[in-house]
């Protein structure tokens, strides 16, 4: 029996139904329909709140997905008519709003980061700033990267 929800709240679920379903379709074999049902059934019983779980269970996912993987779970959002990835994620959205504050990446894991950010927003033109600002921390991390001597190799073990 489905519960009872508010206008808003019904909103809410279809909304991220749609989403979740996006992202499915990205994440999951076409024949891996468990997760799919799962979506489905809390839409139909009007379960908010396990939909919500299921995003941030998904969120979680998303953290080590490949920039491709997530390059195509943002067009398939973007096919359905759904937010954008980076809407979605405000996780990884807040940390490269940082990033781009502090105006500096320090290390690889930051790098590598940045680079996949730069994949979702380099096309979107509602974020062509965020874009150029981006790619000149690359360049500029990758200059300092160029310029730093080579480590050098330990002498082997005897």
């Amino acid at each position: 029996m489905a519960r009872k929800l508010s206008p808003e709240n019904r909103l809410e679920l279809e909304r991220l139904g749609r989403e979740l379903s996006a992202v499915a379709s990205v994440l999951f074999r076409p024949d891996d329909i468990g997760f799919q049902a799962a979506i489905e059934g809390a839409v139909h019983d009007g379960n908010l709140r396990g939909i919500r779980m299921m995003v941030g269970d998904v969120l979680e996912m998303l953290q080590v997905a490949t920039p491709e993987q997530r390059l195509a779970i943002d067009g398939q959002l973007r096919a359905r008519n759904c937010r954008p990835l980076a809407d979605i994620d405000t996780r990884s959205h807040a940390r490269l709003q940082r990033l781009l504050k502090r105006g500096s990446l320090r290390g690889e894991e930051q790098y590598y980061f940045a680079r996949g950010q730069l994949t979702l927003i380099q096309d979107a033109p509602e974020r062509r700033t965020e874009a150029v600002r981006l790619r000149a921390l690359l360049d500029e991390y990758e200059a300092r990267r160029a310029t730093r001597s080579p480590k050098r190799s330990r002498p082997a073990a005897r």
